[in-house]
């Protein structure tokens, strides 16, 4: 996978955010681990993209739900692995979807198209806070 800083850029100018506060947004909750039932699918290590991402630990298929971005089993939200350190693409291959009022509606990541062993999982940010309905300046980066 490419490392796309032009992409990185654009992306924050449609959030209409600096890096320097999309850092302390991410850095602001707690890390928790996903839940047991998720666990042995991704693992956390360095990334070309920036510093540590989220890789796959087997082959993935389109459309596999990854796990949750947030914990709510706390008084606080708790981001998760996915939360913390799923890394940005123009070229996601996981996107959001959010979950019903049984769920607490919190964001869940899914597999955009077929994910191999060892392959990173990206998510196109805006899709991201749009997905959480967030209202950005425009389109995709």
């Amino acid at each position: 996978m490419s490392i796309d800083r032009t992409g990185y850029s654009k992306m924050l100018e449609v959030i209409g955010i600096t890096a320097e506060q999309l850092q302390q947004i991410t850095d602001s909750a707690p890390v928790v681990e996903l839940p047991e039932l998720f666990a042995d699918a991704v693992e956390v290590r360095a990334s070309e993209i920036a510093g540590v991402g989220v890789f796959a630990t087997k082959p993935l298929a389109e459309d596999t739900l990854l796990g949750p971005m947030v914990s709510l089993e706390y008084a606080v939200m708790h981001k998760t692995t996915l939360g913390r350190y799923t890394n940005h693409s123009a070229e996601a291959n996981a996107y959001v979807v959010m979950s019903g009022a049984k769920d607490g509606g919190r964001p869940w990541v899914v597999a955009a198209r077929d994910i191999g062993e060892g392959e990173e999982i990206v998510t196109d940010y805006v899709q991201v806070v749009k997905a959480q309905g967030v209202v950005v300046r425009g389109g995709s980066s």
